[in-house]
């Protein structure tokens, strides 16, 4: 599974859409309608879930045939998140039972880079 965006930084407080798309190990897209999909934001890969998206709350399948999805991290999201780094990945199933991860490897595993948000003053 290929992912447009890998390393990402957010301002707390701010959308950040992010967009995929699944293909095959041979680089071909995969048909992900249909498919169910979930998407998450640990502080470390064992640690527990402080954002989850799924398709009926942030995650839209753009273009199905040619396995592309967008998650949407909406502004209220981050509101109680401590600014630092953290680990995100989206699983998707698809009907036959097939799991893609969007998780590079052990050693360099996706990140996402929140910053403190804007004081109004």
């Amino acid at each position: 599974m290929t992912i447009d965006q890998q390393n990402l930084k957010m301002v707390k407080g701010t959308s950040l859409p992010l967009r995929f798309t699944i293909k095959d190990s041979s680089g071909a897209a995969v048909n992900i309608s249909g498919a169910t999909i979930k998407y998450q934001v640990r502080k470390t890969e064992d640690a527990d879930a402080i954002v989850t998206k799924t398709l009926a709350d942030g995650i839209t399948i753009t273009d199905g045939a040619l396995g592309k999805f967008t998650v949407l991290i909406s502004p209220g999201d981050t509101d109680d998140v401590v600014a630092d780094t953290y680990f995100h990945e989206a699983f998707v199933t698809l009907g036959d039972g097939t799991v893609f991860s969007a998780r590079n490897s052990a050693v360099a595993p996706n990140r996402l880079i929140i910053q403190p948000g804007f004081v109004q003053a």
